[in-house]
């Protein structure tokens, strides 16, 4: 509920920003899991949106992984 609240109040251009940034994320998290690394678990989708997570830069060792995400 709080999640779909939050989505309803928000512009089409913080939309399409989360939406990338959560795809971005997507991809960091499977490409982690392939290099046997590490990672916290996504935090829960309120708190991902709320605190804005999708704002924070997403960095890997890998360079060929990298290339990917831009």
């Amino acid at each position: 509920k709080q999640s779909l609240a939050w989505w309803c109040k928000q512009t089409t251009d913080t939309l399409m920003m989360v939406l990338n940034a959560t795809k971005k994320y997507s991809k960091y998290l499977k490409q982690c899991k392939k290099d046997n690394t590490w990672v916290a678990n996504p935090p829960d989708p309120i708190r991902y949106l709320k605190n804005e997570k999708y704002m924070d830069e997403i960095s890997t060792k890998s360079n060929n992984y990298t290339k990917g995400l831009k």
